[in-house]
């Protein structure tokens, strides 16, 4: 050994205790040489990784020659004047195997201390310590507790590092990042890896091959940086796998690239200022929670997409996301429970469940705030005989789109849902749908949708309805009571049709009947309109009577003859109000009539005057005085058949009052049916030259010209109307 080299390390030699002195292992004189100087004390053969002599999990090739006694390492760090004399680099150890536990709790160590692949068995005791850097790289520990430590910079438990027994950095500080990639915690009946309320500056990296078997918790943890999971493995199966809740992460939580779970993720009232990136991600925890998120606040995006699968629940109740929801292509079961339970959460960009998507289980969004717009093209729910996918309550900023072989086998319930844009259900599979209450402004579009079961559109409102007939439930399972929306975009405007639409609800709803007219009108088909309140006054007074009938338990025919009586006047002169324009025709149609009949009736000489010494001339073939006014049959028809109209013919001309000089040939016989025949004969044969039958037909006119007249007034003015 040079003198040179023998000079730098004799000080440190010179104030060895004497425990040490006269039996130094060939590892400890390197250890006492390199150390002053800032080298790497290798302890075996060479210092490459690759070699199987310095891999610390395979003791065969570990023999005494490499042991570093726990106390000289502590007896370097904490003693003064020893301390003094290493360089400031520290102490740096390679393929050591470290006998007894490494103690240096509540030590104040002024430089680094690195032992790069070396084995402490029976752990390390770090418990407040003041380090400027902890490096285990490569090396196999038992149980590591730092808790309370204080790390300058990094710590490094990477590329390799095995640990049994646990890792404790509770309450820790650590001034860089925490590096644990490809590194392997054991613990499988507690906690491998306890970093609650740690703080540290940098990232916390667990990936590229990290693995635990227990769980990893970073409760109420403070990192600056990104929590990087990505290629990583967890083990606690029936628990919490990974628990960070309540962490402030100023960066992202990646648990992404192949990262998988036995047990489940709590991210409970965490903040995480960028991304939660699930993708690629796969968590097993059934009949429990897969990824607890309930209270979070996410800054950026959640993502759960491409290939992202789940056993076990997704829950993000009440929680905050800046960007997207985006579950394209994922892959949600908990086919007991909820897939994924967004309840009330609050979401400033899209929601994204497309494609691929599956859930089995419920897709709870009930009382969402989602900024934008919710899109569920090509996804799949599949929850039968429950609830497959809720909205209720939901504020949606943008549209919905349920198309493009979306598929739900259970309910999709969007009631009291309100929707900023259009709501897309084309080209669909539904069991059943309820909108009851839900606000659309825009479109409803409701095409090619197949298995409809039920569809509740109760109190519902959408500015526009756009359909095809083959999308429709079946008769009795179509609800439309308060439907309310602004017109017809397509060419399903025939009133005929839409007719048979509004009876396949299971209960008559004059609401829906009455909107229904209103869109026909607004878009200028006034016939349909009528059309339409017409079939609603017949339906509606058959339903009012067929309810009396069933209520009542005593049925009063008469009264009931009256009700139906009455609706069928309404009916057939002003169309209960709808057609009041009838009565004209049909007064037209009584006054020709009785044109007609009155006409003969001059001719036959059954029409006489009114006046005495009139009558008596015509009577007798004189002819009329002179000044008398002549018949008109056609005048006298239309003064009998519209009330109050005063035209001189009804006071100067009536039916003959002497009946007998009309009376029809004697019929031989004395029977009732003679009799009955001769009162044929005389009266209805030919009625206008009866004057018994004309005073009946102007009467019967007079009360009909009374009846058509006033309900025409009636339907004009509205006092009769559509219910």
């Amino acid at each position: 050994m040079p003198n040179d080299y023998r000079s730098r390390t004799a000080g440190i030699e010179a104030i060895l205790p004497e425990r040490f002195r006269n039996r130094l292992t060939d590892a400890e004189m390197r250890l006492l040489h390199a150390a002053p100087d800032g080298h790497l004390a290798i302890c075996g053969a060479n210092d490459n990784d690759k070699d199987k002599s310095n891999d610390p999990s395979n003791i065969r090739y570990w023999d005494e020659t490499r042991e570093i006694r726990a106390d000289l390492i502590r007896w370097l760090c904490v003693d003064p004047e020893a301390s003094k004399m290493l360089d400031p680099s520290g102490i740096k150890v390679y393929g050591a195997n470290i006998s007894a536990q490494l103690n240096l709790s509540y030590a104040d160590v002024p430089f680094p201390l690195r032992l790069t692949r070396c084995r402490v068995i029976e752990g390390i005791d770090l418990r407040f310590v003041r380090l400027p850097l902890l490096s285990l790289s490569g090396s196999v520990i038992g149980a590591l507790n730092a808790e309370g430590a204080h790390v300058a910079e990094s710590v490094w438990l990477d590329n390799g590092f095995a640990s049994h027994g646990g890792i404790r950095l509770y309450n820790a500080r650590i001034g860089g990042d925490l590096h644990c990639n490809n590194a392997s915690l054991n613990n499988p009946a507690g906690v491998a890896l306890e970093a609650g309320q740690v703080e540290i500056k940098g990232q916390v990296l667990l990936a590229n091959g990290f693995s635990a078997d227990g769980q990893v918790s970073l409760y109420s943890s403070h990192i600056t940086g990104d929590l990087i999971c990505s290629q990583c493995r967890l083990k606690y199966p029936g628990h919490y796998a990974l628990i960070a809740d309540r962490s402030d992460i100023r960066g992202q939580v990646s648990l992404s690239n192949s990262f998988s779970a036995d047990g489940g993720v709590s991210l409970y009232g965490a903040h995480i200022e960028g991304d939660l990136n699930c993708c690629q991600c796969h968590i097993t925890n059934p009949g429990g929670k897969a990824l607890l998120a309930d209270n979070a606040r996410i800054g950026g995006s959640a993502l759960f997409r491409d290939d992202f699968s789940a056993i076990g629940a997704i829950s993000l109740m009440g929680s905050q996301i800046g960007g997207d929801l985006n579950c394209h292509k994922g892959s949600f079961t908990n086919a007991d429970g909820f897939a994924l339970n967004a309840d009330h959460v609050q979401i400033v960009g899209h929601v994204y469940m497309t494609e691929d998507f599956t859930a089995k289980g419920e897709v709870n969004l009930a009382g969402a705030r989602i900024g934008r717009g919710l899109d569920c093209h090509g996804g799949s729910f599949v929850n039968s005989g429950n609830n497959a996918f809720v909205a209720e309550e939901a504020v949606i900023g943008g549209s919905v789109l349920m198309s493009e072989n979306f598929s739900a086998a259970g309910e999709v319930c969007l009631q009291e849902a309100q929707i900023g844009n259009t709501l897309h259900c084309e080209r669909a599979y539904f069991e059943n749908l309820s909108l009851s209450n839900a606000v659309v402004k825009q479109t409803f579009f409701w095409n090619n949708v197949s298995h409809i079961s039920e569809l509740d559109l109760r109190n519902a409102s959408v500015g526009n309805l756009s359909s095809d007939k083959g999308s429709w439930p079946t008769p009795g399972k179509l609800h439309l009571d308060g439907f309310v929306y602004g017109g017809i975009s397509n060419d399903l405007k025939d009133a005929s049709w839409r007719l048979t639409w509004l009876k396949r609800q299971p209960e008559f709803s004059a609401q829906s009947y009455r909107q229904l007219a209103k869109v026909l009108s607004d878009l200028g088909d006034e016939d349909g309109s009528k059309q339409v309140l017409m079939d609603m006054e017949i339906r509606s007074r058959a339903e009012e009577r067929s309810k009396i009938i069933h209520t009542s338990k005593i049925i009063n025919t008469s009264d009931q003859w009256r009700r139906s009586a009455s609706d069928n006047v309404l009916r057939f002169t002003i169309g209960y109000g709808i057609y009041p324009e009838r009565t004209i025709v049909e007064l037209g149609v009584l006054s020709a009539i009785g044109w007609i009949i009155h006409r003969r009736a001059q001719l036959a000489g059954a029409m006489t005057p009114t006046d005495k010494d009139a009558y008596k001339d015509f009577s007798e073939g004189r002819g009329l005085p002179a000044n008398y006014p002549p018949f008109n049959s056609l005048i006298y028809s239309i003064e009998n058949c519209i009330p109050l109209l005063k035209l001189g013919q009804d006071d100067h001309w009536q039916p003959d009052p002497n009946p007998k000089r009309h009376e029809a040939p004697r019929v031989s016989g004395t029977g009732k049916l003679t009799r009955l025949k001769l009162w044929f004969i005389t009266h209805l044969a030919d009625p206008s030259k009866s004057p018994t039958a004309l005073r009946w037909i102007r009467w019967t006119m007079i009360v009909a010209g009374w009846i058509l007249a006033t309900s025409f007034v009636s339907g004009l003015t509205g006092i009769v109307k559509a219910h």
